[in-house]
């Protein structure tokens, strides 16, 4: 158990290693920083009706969890105050 403990912590620190130099060179190159921001421009606005949607399901489920919280601490309340 310890062992995969270890392993997983040395394959962590490598990822973000690497994905730390990857950001570093990525950052001083600005031909490579135009790229990216025109392929993610264009990649958003492919996916455009997909990450509305999705954002707009994540809203409603955000406030869906938000009302059934606030039942449950008003369960809560109510059976504390019954005591």
């Amino acid at each position: 158990m310890l062992l995969k403990g270890v392993v997983t912590g040395v394959v962590v620190s490598t990822i973000t290693q690497t994905g730390r130099n990857l950001i570093k060179v990525m950052a001083k190159n600005p031909a490579i920083m135009l790229g990216l921001g025109v392929l993610t421009g264009y990649w958003a606005h492919k996916h455009r009706r997909k990450l509305l949607r999705g954002a707009a399901i994540a809203a409603h489920e955000s406030k869906q969890f938000l009302l059934r919280q606030r039942e449950h601490l008003r369960g809560a309340d109510e059976e504390s105050g019954q005591d």
